[in-house]
């Protein structure tokens, strides 16, 4: 997650579209972060893709996660 701001900042970020293909990720942290770094791009226009895991997500950490990153 820190690595995708620091590109972000730099103006190197990766692609919105390759962080929605991070949400089907097998790693949990993976689809966290590009959760968080959607969400801090999209705002609002990401909720539809992220708020699946916040519902579906087979962790419960990245479930809770999610849902705390929808509310800030």
């Amino acid at each position: 997650e820190a690595a995708w701001r620091a590109l972000d900042v730099l103006g190197a970020g990766v692609s919105d579209a390759a962080l929605a293909d991070q949400l089907r990720e097998t790693d949990a942290d993976a689809r966290l972060a590009a959760a968080r770094a959607l969400l801090r791009r999209q705002g609002a226009a990401a909720v539809g893709a992220v708020g699946v895991l916040a519902l579906r997500d087979p962790d419960p950490a990245v479930r809770l996660a999610v849902v705390e990153a929808l509310g800030d």
